[in-house]
């Protein structure tokens, strides 16, 4: 994957409706447990274009506090990315109890450093917030949501 360019004092996410639409769906339909998925696109020298949002089940085993996304839809979509489809870039999951800021169990789970996470919280509406997973913490970047 290519890198964003962190020397920009805040790379932007850019989202498309329907992908912000389809997390916030997935959220409402999983609440009480937390929803997640993976998110699909670009990476461009100052930005992260996310594309597609492709839901998975919440396989941990406490999903009310915590989320895994399920290895074989991980595995298809890196498939069908080997076969000239979009790239894994990201993943998003909800707090239906909590903000949209990584939890203490999110920075603790924390791995695989460049990808975005976008987290959703019910309070206020389902606010879908974005996160770069850095090698021990996340940094929040703008999140523009536009469909290019």
């Amino acid at each position: 994957m290519r890198q964003v360019d962190m020397t920009e004092s805040r790379p932007e996410v850019v989202v498309g409706s329907s992908v912000v639409q389809a997390v916030r769906d997935s959220a409402r339909t999983a609440a009480p447990h937390e929803a997640c998925g993976l998110l699909l696109g670009r990476v461009e020298p100052r930005r992260f274009v996310l594309t597609t949002c492709v839901p998975s089940r919440n396989i941990a085993s406490d999903p009310v506090r915590r989320f895994e996304v399920d290895p074989a839809v991980r595995l298809r979509v890196h498939r069908e990315a080997r076969g000239g489809g979009e790239p894994m870039i990201g993943l998003y999951h909800s707090h239906p109890a909590g903000s949209a800021a990584p939890s203490a169990v999110d920075r603790r789970c924390l791995y695989e450093p460049g990808l975005v996470w976008l987290i959703t919280g019910p309070d206020p509406r389902w606010e879908i917030r974005a996160w770069l997973a850095l090698t021990d913490d996340f940094r929040e970047l703008p999140l523009v949501v536009a469909d290019a």
